[in-house]
């Protein structure tokens, strides 16, 4: 809905510069799994092989697994599907918003759906300020998980909730619960809406990942309700040697830093 689909306007040229697009965005430079995995399936539907897109063949001829590859036993590309189909939600939520041409992968399928974006780009702009001294509202939402396995996903959650409490004792800003954060957005795809009907100025996404000892963390701040993408960073740390509650504290500190300086500031 509110875009045209691939056979009224959406020609190869145009997929091919989206696909580019995506794949030099931070978002999925961070990850070469699903950035290869991307590619595979939008390459493939380009020469006419969609229904080849099965676990198997993306395993052996998109991941260079083994061909004695056991799908019924390896649960890593649907794992990876569904990391993939996250990741290029965040992307259209916040930094591809305005992209020409969309590319996604529905539920249940490994074909990508290529159409036309008809959203308007409009003038760069912070996040709605408050007013009569209100505070600026946050909502942290779940990080994404690059690594492909669910084992990460409570370390997330741990991340995001103390990366919460460390914001929320800060002057000038209000923190919304990230249970209730969580919750909500396991229910609804659109972080845009979520955000905005929480009551959030400002949305903080991302995506983490685990890559030999080293925890890379890509941070974005959304705008809620226009889904602009108004700050993002990309960080490192040593996973050995820091707690994962120092680390939600330095990234607490660095987002209060941006949204002080450009919000706060602005009172």
């Amino acid at each position: 809905m509110g875009y045209l689909k691939l056979d009224m306007g959406c020609n190869e040229d145009d997929i091919r510069a989206q696909l580019n697009r995506l794949l030099k965005s931070a978002a999925f430079k961070s990850s070469t799994v699903l950035t290869t995995m991307l590619k595979y399936l939008v390459l493939e539907k380009l020469k006419g092989r969609e229904d080849e897109l099965k676990e198997y063949s993306i395993a052996v001829k998109g991941l260079n697994k083994p061909a004695d590859f056991d799908p019924q036993q390896f649960a890593m590309i649907r794992i990876y599907a569904f990391r993939l189909r996250k990741l290029l939600e965040l992307y259209y939520a916040g930094q591809g918003k305005y992209d020409p041409v969309k590319i996604l992968i529905p539920k249940g399928s490994y074909k990508p759906e290529f159409s036309l974006n008809n959203m308007t780009a409009v003038p760069v702009q912070l996040p709605q300020q408050p007013v009569n001294n209100q505070r600026v509202v946050l909502a942290v939402f779940p990080f994404l998980s690059m690594n492909g396995s669910p084992v990460y996903d409570v370390l997330i959650d741990r991340l995001c909730e103390h990366m919460s409490l460390h914001l929320a004792g800060r002057e000038g800003v209000r923190v919304i619960s990230y249970a209730l954060v969580r919750n909500y957005a396991l229910q609804m795809d659109d972080l845009i809406k979520v955000g905005a009907d929480l009551g959030a100025h400002v949305s903080v996404a991302g995506s983490i990942s685990f890559q030999q000892a080293v925890l890379e963390l890509s941070v974005q701040l959304i705008a809620s309700g226009t889904g602009i993408l108004w700050w993002t960073e990309k960080v490192q740390h040593a996973a050995q040697s820091e707690s994962i509650e120092s680390v939600a504290g330095q990234m607490a500190e660095m987002i209060y830093g941006v949204v002080a300086e450009r919000l706060l500031a602005a009172d």
